[in-house]
């Protein structure tokens, strides 16, 4: 039969490991909905380029900077 101590020190085991994951699942959610947003950027820009607008008019209509929209496209 286990001490309490033991038993104590499951449970904190337990509670630690199951803490642990939703932390982990938490970041994983916000590192996909940023790469998410990246694309859909990127698919917006490279349409609008496309289209024939400048960086200047993508910048102003899509509020990113100019340094951001060069980044996206360099990226893909």
């Amino acid at each position: 039969m286990p001490s309490i101590a033991q038993v104590w020190k499951e449970e904190g085991i337990q509670i630690g490991l199951q803490d642990g994951i939703k932390i982990g699942e938490a970041r994983g959610e916000a590192i996909g909905e940023a790469r998410g947003r990246a694309e859909g950027e990127t698919k917006l820009i490279k349409m609008m380029i496309n289209n024939g607008n400048s960086i200047e008019e993508v910048a102003r209509m899509t509020r990113l900077s100019i340094t951001r929209i060069n980044e996206l496209l360099k990226v893909q």
